[in-house]
């Protein structure tokens, strides 16, 4: 995600971005911002290395489009999850079936998620919005209160959520894909020597 908005050339387009993504995923601004300014000083110099400058940018605007997109897409489906999740809990089970929270990309919405699961097994009954309060900020439960809205506009049955969850880990696998071509040799070692240790 960091090399996506680091190739965002225009500034105010670019700190919006920041602000969703620094939100979805719990980081400060700040950091995020810090991380995406770094990010734009290598994306630069490697650049300048290039010869060819025009292809490279060409390039570029491909890989971005095609990486905007399916992360865009990636946080489409997971909103529309957790609201049908909101407003349908006694399709809780289904959901569980056919996706796990590690299908996620977005932590916010991996956490509403398995908060919202554990809820409704807990008492089915009850309002899950209510039961995970305790959980979320102020700011959280406003978002989520207004997927209740939102979700007065759906429709659901056992198809849409088998149709919601292939989309989400046929989009997650895309963007895993998008983020390895853009690895470069060392982040692409360390990547791999972490997996190594996990086994170990």
């Amino acid at each position: 995600i960091i090399v996506l908005l680091a190739t965002l050339d225009n500034r105010i387009e670019r700190e919006i971005y920041i602000d969703r993504v620094a939100e979805d995923f719990g980081v400060t601004k700040e950091n995020l911002t810090a991380e995406v300014n770094i990010q734009i000083k290598k994306a630069t110099k490697y650049r300048r290395q290039k010869d060819n400058r025009s292809a490279m940018e060409n390039l570029g605007k491909n890989l971005f489009a095609e990486g905007r997109n399916a992360h865009f897409k990636i946080m489409k489906i997971e909103d529309d999850i957790i609201t049908l999740l909101l407003n349908f809990p006694q399709y809780s089970t289904d959901f569980e079936k056919e996706i796990s929270p590690d299908d996620f990309m977005t932590e916010f919405n991996k956490k509403v998620y398995e908060l919202l699961i554990a809820e409704i097994k807990r008492d089915p009954t009850a309002e899950p919005l209510l039961g995970i309060s305790q959980e979320l900020s102020e700011t959280e439960m406003g978002k989520l209160s207004a997927k209740i809205k939102d979700g007065r506009s759906f429709d659901v049955d056992r198809g849409k959520i088998k149709e919601l969850a292939a989309g989400l880990k046929t989009e997650k696998n895309r963007v895993l894909l998008q983020e390895v071509r853009q690895l470069d040799d060392d982040s692409f070692n360390a990547t791999l020597a972490k997996l190594k240790n996990k086994e170990k």
